[in-house]
C-alpha cells in the first residue's frame, strides 16, 4: 500500500502578516519563509482584504524610509541623489531623462544646422511661450 501524505495546513492569515512584515513585504521571500508559492500568496492577498491593507501599510513604510534616505542625500549635496530627484520630481520643470516627440506636430523636423538665423530664434520664442503656457 502507497504512504498516505498528510493534508497540508492552510496558512494564517496571521502567519502571512509576520511573513510579509519580515520581508519587507516582498511577497517572493515571505512565500519561501510560509513555504509556499509566490502565486499561492499572492492569491491569498487578492482575496483579503486585510492583507491588502497589511502589504500596503508595509510598502508605504519603506517608500516613506527611502524618501527620508533620499532626501538626506540631497542636503549632504549627493549629485546622484540630486539628479535621481530631479528626473523623478522635476519633470513639470523640464528635467527629463528622455525627449518626447510629437508625432502629430505638423513641422517636418529639421536638423539644427539647417536652421536659419530666423528660424531658430522663431522656434525658441515658441519653445518659450509654451513652457510659460503651461
Amino acid at each position: 500500500m502507497g504512504d498516505i501524505i498528510p493534508a497540508k495546513k492552510r496558512t494564517t492569515l496571521k502567519e502571512c502578516e509576520v511573513a510579509l512584515r519580515k520581508s519587507g513585504g516582498f511577497i517572493s521571500h515571505a512565500a519561501k519563509a510560509l513555504n509556499i508559492s509566490s502565486a499561492a500568496l499572492s492569491r491569498r492577498i487578492k482575496r483579503s482584504k486585510k492583507l491588502q491593507e497589511i502589504k500596503a501599510e508595509i510598502d508605504e513604510k519603506y517608500l516613506d524610509l527611502a524618501e527620508s534616505k533620499l532626501i538626506s542625500k540631497i542636503n549632504k549635496e549627493d549629485l546622484g541623489a540630486i539628479c535621481f530627484y530631479l528626473k523623478c520630481r522635476g519633470k513639470d520643470r523640464g528635467y527629463i531623462e528622455k525627449q518626447i516627440i510629437d508625432l502629430n506636430s505638423k513641422v517636418t523636423p529639421k536638423k539644427v544646422k539647417e536652421l536659419s538665423e530666423q528660424e531658430a530664434a522663431e522656434l525658441y520664442r515658441d519653445f518659450m511661450k509654451q513652457k510659460t503656457d503651461e
